[in-house]
């Protein structure tokens, strides 16, 4: 895909993004989306299995109440326009987990996000590669 079709889908993603924020983030959704600064939507899923469950049927039963979830809110962001332009980018585990080491709450933190390139990624290189330019023309003009 042309590196400008790119720029121009990751700016409609954006735009989208900034016109239905309250919408997206609102509570009442049952879906609990936040978007953060890198314009991530994510959300907690919390594993509604009891863990001797989890430990007994594997990974597998896990993955596909991921993937569940991650079907309904994909369903949810169809009518803003977002669907097109969106796709998995990270799935963290955030579970609780006793001394002993054993899961005590079963969480993943799911993100979902421009799927053409990592948002991320460019924020990083665009935040360094302004902070070089400004400690460079410093340097420059001392």
């Amino acid at each position: 895909m042309n590196i400008f079709k790119n720029i121009r889908l990751w700016y409609l993603y954006v735009s989208i993004l900034k016109t239905h924020k309250k919408e997206i983030t609102d509570r009442r959704n049952g879906l609990s989306l936040n978007i953060d600064l890198a314009h991530r939507i994510s959300f907690m899923y919390v594993h509604d299995i009891k863990n001797d469950t989890l430990q007994t049927y594997g990974q597998r039963m896990a993955e596909t109440n991921i993937k569940n979830q991650l079907n309904k809110v994909e369903n949810f962001l169809e009518p803003f326009g977002l669907s097109e332009l969106i796709g998995l980018l990270d799935i963290k585990d955030a579970s609780l987990r006793n001394d002993k080491g054993i899961e005590v709450d079963a969480k993943h933190i799911i993100y979902i996000g421009y799927k053409f390139f990592k948002t991320t990624t460019v924020y990083r290189n665009l935040i360094i590669f302004t902070i070089v330019a400004i400690l460079s023309s410093i340097l420059f003009f001392v």
